[in-house]
């Protein structure tokens, strides 16, 4: 407070004291205590003290003016001062057994005065030493502040600001308390209070989703319209396109500033890491069936070496070509984007591609990795690639020592844990890392056939987000979803789930994390795919509607989801089996080549539109543009055992173990 307006607030008390002490001894009543209560809007800054004594003490608030009042007009000036008001020895020595009880808070013994502010409100919690009020006392002018000894809980106020209080009056009721609590507020309190600001995005999202149809309304028109396309149209398209940008903008800058407090609440880097004991649940119901022994064959070199690797071929992809990968006759795999060129940029829209996946061959056991990174850029295509090669590295320094296949489950949710882990590493800022989806496992031989099934061998895995495996059963030549239900809903932007920051403290998206064991026979083939292949063998995305299948529904948001999503599996397995597998003889080569081939030419006429018109958005017409361009992964493994003879090795990224 400046010195001039502190002045200006000592000569109204001064005045105000010696009207109020006038007019009671005239013996008139005055017409309210609360004059000096004025006062309270020339303090600017707060200090607080508490005098704590016996809680019996039946020392009262008084309002009646004392005549000695009068002569603190004639003190002094003096600047302003802090009192600091000590407890007895007896509080100190009795502190454990005082908190949470309450205690009378007192005026210092400074002599009578005026109570000008309280600073603190009923519930608030006070930290030793933080300010409770401004006084003014007769020997002590302008004011005093008082502090307190303790950290303390205001239980009550039994003084109002302006009131004349005794010396060592009572002014209200506090409680220790050594950790920081606050009393619920009142409803009269809580009505009073300011409401918090709120991160309130309701009417961007209402904006956008106005703008959104109005678009679509747009482009409608001018679908129909064909050439013949008028200049105002356009105009209109530009500008809602332009409104939409904005408020999209706006959303993001909104999810930034969120993300920005995110990182300000990290206390530490362990934060981010995933909680494995949380999940183990997930591995308990798995079979337990016994593994065979690891086979391993080593070459007359390799028996003096120190380290022995055991793994007869390795690849990962994609390379810089999207070039297929082949370690024959067990594993194809391939990795394109159907996004368009751009040419005025020169280069394809979403580059670089986000996908990833990684293989380890053994003798008689597969290591195997999908991921997907949401998004587009150099972080989630870090993210994917992070996540496969920690997922293949944990799994590789475990499996041998594993003996059935329940233990693999808990192994595989460890390594997912590694797998996120690894998306932030070397970040200070952990949301700076990117997100990705996963899907890994390894293929055993059983020691002894599945007695239920006579299966010989069993593929452990588990899965996050919207990547998914089929299998092809070589005695019945069925196709097979074992990665049921991985969408929680029909909208093809959730992913359902993610390794990386994704919540509060850099914690992974969990919801449907999930951990199964198929068992198998020789011959069989797993495909293993990002969602760039499955929606393009989505009947939603290939311009089918529900009437198709015998529904009474007019579009697939009205039909439930349990229905539509039981729909749109059994249609991509009679798909794969019927269309793109048909009357061949199913190798992983043939699979892959002909599944990667339907999703470019099912999203050709999309990608041809995006290139022609690149400032317009693809209509939203599945009949006129069927599927979903997007990066795009599919890897096939047969099961069985290999030998070292038997392993020919071609194409991009795959390549014989690792010297050392």
């Amino acid at each position: 407070m400046s010195s001039s307006s502190e002045a200006s607030a000592v000569a109204r008390g001064r005045g105000r004291k010696e009207e109020w002490e006038a007019t009671a001894q005239s013996g008139s009543n005055p017409s309210s205590t609360m004059a000096f209560g004025e006062l309270e809007a020339h303090q600017s800054s707060a200090v607080a003290a508490y005098k704590f004594l016996n809680p019996s003490s039946n020392s009262s608030v008084s309002a009646t003016p004392r005549s000695s009042i009068a002569s603190a007009s004639s003190s002094p000036p003096s600047t302003k001062k802090s009192i600091q008001v000590s407890p007895s020895v007896d509080c100190f020595q009795q502190l454990n057994d005082l908190e949470g009880k309450e205690l009378s808070i007192h005026l210092p013994g400074a002599g009578s005065g005026v109570l000008l502010q309280w600073r603190v409100s009923t519930g608030q919690q006070v930290a030793k030493g933080d300010v409770l009020a401004v006084f003014m006392s007769n020997s002590h002018l302008p004011t005093e502040v008082i502090h307190s000894p303790f950290d303390l809980i205001i239980r009550k106020q039994l003084a109002e600001p302006g009131t004349y209080i005794e010396d060592g009056a009572r002014i209200g009721i506090g409680a220790i308390t050594r950790q920081k609590k606050t009393l619920p507020p009142t409803p009269k309190e809580r009505r009073k209070r300011p409401k918090a600001h709120k991160f309130d995005t309701e009417h961007i999202s209402e904006e956008i989703a106005r703008l959104t149809k109005k678009q679509r309304s747009v482009e409608e028109t001018i679908a129909k319209a064909g050439e013949e396309i008028s200049p105002e149209l356009l105009h209109l398209e530009a500008e809602v396109s332009l409104r939409l940008e904005q408020k999209r903008r706006q959303l993001l800058e909104v999810y930034k500033v969120l993300k920005r407090r995110q990182v300000q609440r990290l206390e530490g880097k362990d934060y981010a890491n995933m909680d494995v004991a949380s999940i183990k649940h997930l591995a308990k119901d798995l079979p337990s069936f016994p593994l065979a022994p690891l086979k391993y064959t080593p070459t007359p070199t390799e028996v003096l070496k120190a380290e022995i690797v055991k793994h007869i071929a390795e690849a990962d992809g994609p390379d810089d070509h999207e070039n297929e990968v082949m370690i024959h006759p067990i594993v194809f795999a391939q990795t394109v984007s159907t996004y368009p060129y751009r040419i005025k940029e020169s280069k394809r829209e979403g580059d670089p591609i986000c996908d990833h996946f990684n293989m380890k061959v053994y003798e008689n056991r597969l290591l195997v990795a999908v991921a997907d990174g949401c998004s587009w850029g150099e972080e989630p295509r870090q993210a994917a690639r992070r996540c496969t090669n920690a997922f293949l590295k944990y799994m590789a320094s475990t499996h041998e020592h594993l003996t059935d296949t329940h233990e693999v489950g808990y192994e595989l949710l460890e390594a997912f844990a590694e797998a996120h882990n690894a998306t932030f590493e070397g970040y200070d800022d952990v949301f700076r890392a990117g997100t990705s989806t996963l899907v890994g496992g390894i293929l055993f031989q059983l020691d002894s056939p599945n007695p239920d099934t006579g299966h010989e061998w069993a593929f452990v895995f588990a899965s996050v987000g919207d990547c998914m495996c089929f299998r092809w059963d070589a005695l019945t030549a069925t196709v097979y979803n074992v990665t049921p239900g991985q969408r929680a809903n029909l909208d093809a932007r959730d992913c359902g789930g993610r390794l990386g920051p994704m919540f509060g403290y850099g914690k992974p998206d969990l919801r449907n994390l999930a951990v199964r064991c198929v068992t198998c026979n020789r011959g069989d083939i797993f495909l293993m795919c990002s969602d760039g292949v499955h929606d393009n063998l989505d009947p939603v995305t290939l311009g089918k509607t529900p009437s198709d299948f015998g529904l009474s529904e007019e579009n697939w948001d009205d039909v439930p989801f349990e229905i539509a999503d039981k729909l749109k599996e059994e249609f991509q397995c009679t798909y794969l089996a019927d269309r793109i597998i048909g009357d061949h003889i199913p190798t992983p080569k043939l699979i892959v080549s002909r599944t990667i081939r339907h999703c470019l030419n099912t999203t050709s006429r999309s990608r041809k539109f995006m290139e022609k018109y690149p400032d317009r958005k693809l209509p939203d017409d599945y009949n006129a543009y069927p599927g979903k361009m997007d990066h795009t992964t599919c890897l096939c493994f047969r099961v069985g055992a290999v030998s070292r003879e038997d392993i020919v090795i071609q194409h991009g990224n795959s390549r014989p173990p690792s010297s050392r």
